[in-house]
């Protein structure tokens, strides 16, 4: 029965352990571009765990690609940040220092605020500056290239490609992960399925498992409850299982890291600090670049969020009149964007001066039902089960389970 329904069962202590030993490593595109949003010394942190592994780390081609394309969108993303940060600080000084009526500051109060604001513009200029210099002289692709080298895949054929997209349109039909909330998009619709094809492929070779990291979190790659990511969708266990006999561990990264610390048993651990800027990053759309209607949907979430922090949203009939808008309609076709805002509507709801809401997403076409009967365990339970990913089961594998061993 278990190999019928291979993707429905957790994996033990032994599998996991199995996979870190003997399985191999593979990033996610996204995972690639966070580099380039991670301080320096996280960035180093994550280069030398990931150069623990050796020749176990591998790259489908798709992801190699997909990088190379995108890596000079996200530099410039970087430089955007902080030169809007910078002016942010510029517009505060301005703010404070051009103020002649109450409330005063003292002069000495005064001075001191000019001395931090200025190192606080010198070490945001020194940054934007480092950005605009990987523009033409990238030391994070030197990494990256060094720590791949000789660990790519293959490219895909014409005809491999020809084949994968017209599987991909009738799974795409009928919400077969992983991709299908791509569907969407104008290019690159079926650049997960590439990724995800090349990974079965290369596990089917070498008969190995093997652990994939992203920061993608839709619901085409994760089971999700709440929320909260458990472990990757059944449907992918059990296509990998019956295409090579294998099985996968999912990832994002802040687990990874996490998982590794607890392997190494306190010797090169990963300190929190890494972990934490880490999950904070990994929280945040990292595809590059945006299409037109991604821009359109965030604008549209935007416009939404900034109304729930509105003093004026705290009224069930406000919150009504908002999911019934065509603004929000039309913002729920997306479906990143529809996973963003769930995430975020299940935080605020846990505050005491929002409606004790809770929401669920049946469909993209359905938008969120509302469900005001929830007992107070299940609401409980929720509140605890959302405050940390690491309380949860993941990869099918609970947390009290032995840490895999190296």
């Amino acid at each position: 029965m278990k190999s019928l329904f291979r993707g429905y069962y957790k994996l033990t202590s032994e599998e996991i352990n199995e996979v870190w030993k003997k399985g191999f490593i593979s990033l996610d595109t996204n995972v690639l571009f966070n580099f380039y949003r991670y301080s320096e010394n996280t960035r180093i942190e994550i280069f030398r765990v990931l150069k623990t592994f050796g020749n176990q780390l591998w790259l489908p081609y798709n992801v190699a690609q997909e990088f190379h394309k995108g890596r000079i969108e996200v530099i410039a993303g970087e430089v955007k940040t902080y030169e809007d940060a910078i002016k942010n600080f510029s517009e505060l000084e301005k703010s404070i220092l051009q103020n002649k009526r109450s409330p005063h500051l003292s002069d000495s109060i005064v001075e001191a605020f000019k001395n931090n604001f200025k190192a606080c513009v010198e070490d945001l200029g020194a940054k934007r500056d480092f950005y605009n210099k990987l523009l033409h002289e990238d030391a994070i692709l030197s990494e990256i290239t060094e720590l791949f080298d000789g660990k790519v895949g293959k490219p895909m054929n014409a005809e491999e490609i020809k084949l994968i997209e017209k599987e991909g349109e009738e799974r795409y039909k009928n919400k077969v992960p992983p991709g299908y909330e791509d569907a969407a998009k104008q290019t690159n619709k079926f650049g997960d399925l590439f990724i995800w094809k090349q990974l079965i492929a290369r596990s089917k070779e070498t008969a190995q498992p093997f652990i994939f990291i992203s920061d993608d979190i839709k619901d085409d790659w994760w089971l999700r409850s709440r929320g909260q990511s458990i472990s990757p969708r059944p449907e992918l266990q059990q296509e990998l299982f019956e295409f090579s006999g294998q099985i996968l561990i999912l990832y994002t990264s802040d687990r990874f890291l996490d998982r590794y610390s607890e392997s190494t048993k306190g010797h090169a651990k990963v300190e929190e600090a890494v972990i934490e800027e880490v999950r904070s990053v990994g929280s945040l759309p990292s595809k590059a670049p945006e299409n037109e209607n991604d821009r359109l949907n965030r604008s549209v979430y935007e416009k939404i969020v900034t109304l729930l922090l509105s003093k004026e949203f705290n009224t069930f009939n406000k919150f009504n009149n908002t999911i019934n808008s065509q603004d929000f309609k039309d913002f729920t076709k997306n479906a990143q964007m529809v996973s963003f805002f769930h995430d975020y509507l299940h935080a605020m709801s846990q505050k005491t001066e929002l409606p004790k809401i809770y929401f669920s997403i049946d469909s993209l076409h359905d938008g969120f039902n509302i469900d005001n009967n929830l007992n107070e365990e299940s609401k409980n339970n929720s509140k605890d089960n959302s405050t940390n990913d690491r309380n949860h089961e993941e990869n099918g594998a609970a947390d009290n389970q032995d840490a895999p061993s190296l």
